[in-house]
């Protein structure tokens, strides 16, 4: 069956569209901090630790990803002043970044299980284009950002469309829910790369999130980050849709390695494989996070 927008919701979220009015929320005010001490050279592990003592979500990822294994510690942390000690600046801006969309961001109630599968994806992304920049000696935290936020219209727009329905009287039955994960994915490059501006984030992270389904004539991407982008999405749904070894996973193992975004990347054979090894790690903080 086609389903269509109601009429009144339709034109709303035309004009929402022509008018940019889709808007990321504010970041809490305790990752504000954190972000900004974490810009700031002269910035001292134990006034870091007491900022993030005062969010009990946050402290409680942090512990939690200071003994899993992606930051692999030789001994267990058991404070929030060692955790901060031990994964440094760069690694708390990710997670004060991750856990600011996880709550704020990716939190659509009707939608809860959609959006949290989002979330998972775009998160294993941007573990692997943090390891892919890496590799490649490119800004790190730049990376990270592109794979986290690439995706981010889609709960943008899944949340404005069921606040229309709502606000227009309209049933929200399941032909609804099928018109609405189609207009989500139609527009929601485009809502992406409009509201992360509302971030401050820098240039790349927009542009990435507008283009990251974009290919040239030759079948390459437009840009550097939307080529790491695009293999870092592959590796992370490789990573999360065939956790186990089997003949399945081989043949998308084999997909991912036949990309064409690993020759604009400059990734070759050994590199790769050391992206694919890092698959049961990133699964786990996945599971860790969400």
């Amino acid at each position: 069956m086609n389903a269509t927008l109601p009429g009144a919701v339709a034109a709303r979220f035309a004009a929402d569209l022509a008018n940019r009015n889709f808007e990321l929320p504010l970041l809490p005010d305790v990752a504000t901090r954190v972000l900004a001490a974490v810009r700031d050279p002269n910035a001292d592990v134990k006034s870091l630790a007491e900022l993030i003592r005062r969010d009990a979500s946050l402290t409680g990822h942090v512990l939690r990803l200071a003994n899993s294994a992606l930051y692999s510690p030789t001994v267990r942390i058991g404070s929030l002043q060692q955790a901060v000690s031990r994964l440094g600046l760069k690694a708390l801006f990710e997670i004060a970044v991750v856990i600011s969309c996880q709550t704020r961001v990716f939190n659509v109630p009707h939608y809860a299980e959609r959006v949290r599968a989002i979330f998972r994806r775009s998160l294993a992304s941007a573990y692997f284009a943090q390891e892919i920049a890496r590799q490649r000696r490119w800004n790190v935290e730049e990376a990270f950002l592109c794979g986290l936020l690439h995706e981010v219209g889609r709960p943008l727009i899944l949340g404005r469309l069921v606040e229309l329905h709502v606000a227009c009287g309209a049933p929200l039955d399941p032909h609804a829910d099928d018109i609405i994960e189609a207009t989500a994915s139609e527009h929601h490059a485009k809502v992406a790369g409009d509201a992360l501006g509302a971030w401050a984030l820098p240039a790349k992270v927009a542009e990435t999130a507008t283009l990251h389904h974009d290919q040239l004539a030759d079948g390459s991407a437009p840009t550097r980050e939307v080529a790491l982008v695009q293999v870092a999405e592959a590796l992370a749904s490789l990573t999360l849709d065939h956790p186990e070894p089997n003949e399945a996973s081989a043949l998308a193992e084999s997909t991912v390695k036949a990309h064409p975004g690993l020759a604009q990347l400059n990734l070759y054979g050994e590199q790769v494989e050391a992206l694919l090894a890092r698959r049961p790690t990133i699964r786990e903080a996945v599971q860790g996070t969400t």
